[in-house]
């Protein structure tokens, strides 16, 4: 054991050290970082072609919330084809709001700037979490916001 004199009182308190879901709204994202991943029948059975999901790490850019995380999943092999043909959506979604046609590396889309609508959700398991429902393309910087852009609808966010 090593002495240590040590007070919590003599730290300043942290700002937004609030790690619960972001409240439902508009956020400008950085894409971080875009990786394939496999899904566990697939790992479990050392077989790709049961299924891989694209996972992406988003921050947002500005604002109240700036530099919390969030997470995107999609779903882009799996025996189910409907599952895939609905992840494929989704991630085509998010690279032509990366402004982006085709990727040949899920690299190309770290970096990036987009809108995305972000919802929260419940899971019996994990609690209160977010999601990105749908990503816009983020337009010019906008000044930093107080909190989340109201929503309205499934239109462009205009900045």
């Amino acid at each position: 054991m090593a002495e240590f004199n040590f007070n919590v009182n003599d730290v300043p308190a942290e700002e937004n050290n609030n790690f619960g879901p972001l409240p439902a709204g508009r956020y400008r994202l950085v894409v971080l970082e875009a990786d394939i991943q496999l899904t566990r029948k697939a790992r479990d059975a050392n077989d790709p072609s049961l299924g891989q999901y694209v996972k992406a790490k988003l921050q947002v850019a500005d604002g109240q919330y700036q530099n919390r995380l969030v997470w995107s999943n999609f779903n882009v092999v799996n025996a189910n084809p409907k599952a895939a043909e609905i992840g494929k959506s989704q991630f085509a979604n998010l690279v032509s709001s990366c402004g982006l046609e085709s990727i040949k590396d899920t690299s190309q889309l770290c970096g990036k700037v987009v809108s995305g609508e972000v919802k929260v959700t419940k899971d019996t398991g994990y609690g209160e979490g977010n999601e990105v429902k749908r990503f816009y393309p983020a337009g010019p910087a906008a000044a930093p916001a107080a909190g989340p852009e109201p929503t309205g609808g499934d239109a462009p966010l205009a900045f």
